[in-house]
Order: structure tokens, then sequence, then C-alpha cells
């Protein structure tokens, strides 16, 4: 039997049953269970799961996108009091208001994997940057954006508290804050412990983020 889930949900979510691992049987009923080994399984009774895209509108099945859960056993919110933060602004090279505070979780740096905590201030960035390792995020509260830029055109996202979403390495993007700030919830990883890297305008590399830097209170190395 197979489960998966996340922390922040106390652990289970969706399980994938003894009975879809039995590869005897009739062929037909094989090939279904071959198929069924590539899931995540069904959705425990409290659980409610939808794939959304980028405008948050749900797909139908066979579709990739964002996974995105509701359940009353999502946690409520974390004891910020007891965190370490590190207070992070912009200088004057950038013409946008950098302010945000970053909280370890846990750290393991000998296999690249780090879970933190953003707080943005209201209104206000983070650095320009790109992802360089998989990233998980989930939006615990306020109105996050996430705008990413491509050579052909510019995705503005909005998300609510309880979007969830785990991407690999992608494209330059911006952070920020709605009017109340916003507090998100990162899990990432990258083999050589590089998480992401901190951007000009032209997107050239100010610094890079890894995960001995950001747990000794460095944003970039």
């Amino acid at each position: 039997m197979n489960a998966d889930g996340q922390t922040e949900t106390t652990s289970t979510l969706t399980v994938l049953g003894p009975e879809a691992h039995r590869l005897d049987g009739a062929p037909a009923e094989v090939e279904r269970n071959l198929k069924r080994l590539t899931s995540v399984g069904k959705p425990l009774p409290d659980v409610e799961v939808r794939i959304l895209n980028d405008d948050s509108t749900e797909l139908p099945p066979n579709q990739i996108g964002e996974v995105v859960i509701r359940t009353p056993r999502e946690m409520k919110g974390y004891n910020l009091n007891n965190l370490k933060w590190v207070h992070i602004e912009g200088g004057p090279e950038f013409d946008y208001p950098i302010n945000y505070w970053l909280a370890i979780l846990g750290a393991k740096p000998e296999s690249g994997c780090l879970d933190f905590l953003v707080k943005w201030e209201p209104d206000s960035y983070c650095h320009f940057h790109r992802h360089i390792g998989d990233t998980t995020t989930l939006i615990r509260e306020g109105e996050h954006h996430v705008v990413e830029t491509t050579a052909t055109q510019t995705l503005h996202k909005i998300r609510k508290p309880g979007h969830y979403s785990r991407t690999p390495d992608g494209e330059s993007h911006m952070e920020y804050a709605g009017p109340e700030g916003s507090l998100v919830f990162f899990s990432m990883q990258s083999a050589d412990g590089r998480l992401f890297e901190i951007l000009d305008k032209d997107e050239n590399v100010l610094g890079i983020a890894t995960v001995e830097g950001l747990v000794a209170g460095q944003l970039t190395s």
C-alpha cells in the first residue's frame, strides 16, 4: 500500500490500496493496475483534491496542473514566535519595495533539502529570482502574487490561503504580497544545494541562495 501526503495535513491525503498492487490475473486487470501504480491513489474520505491550471480553473482528467487540497486536518498556522526570523530588505539598486522575513523550519544540507517560511510585509516583494531545484509551496496566510516571465508571455497568478503546488526548476518570476501581507511555506530540494538565483531586471545572476547559506542566515553566497 502506498500513501501520499504532507506534514501540514497531519500526513496522509491519498492512498493506493493493496488491490492496486496485484499484477496477476486477467491481462486487462494487470494493465489497469500498472497504470494505477503511477498515481498517488484515491483521496481519503475527509480530503478533497483538485487539479487546477494557471488561472485556478479545474482541469479535466489526465491533464497536468497544480494539485490543490482541502481537508479539516489542515494546519491552522504555525507558532511564529518561536522561530528565528531573518529580515531581508532591498538596497537602492532595486526599483521595487523588497521587505520580507525568512525562518528555517528544517534542513538536510547533505541531500540539498530545506523547509522554510517566508513572511512578506503588505504590498512588498522578495527579490526577482529563478528556482534551481524542485519547489513545493503552500500559501498559509494572505493573498500572494506570482508573476512569471518568459520570452513570449507574462503570467500573473493570485494565490489564496490553502493553495498548494509542486514545481520543478522554472521560469524567472517575481513574488509579492497583497495589502495584508502573506505567509508562505516552502520546501526546496536541489542535488547540489543551490536553491534559487537572485536576478537583476535583465535576468543577470546577482547571487545564488544555497541550503547552507540560508541556514547560516545569508541570502546569497
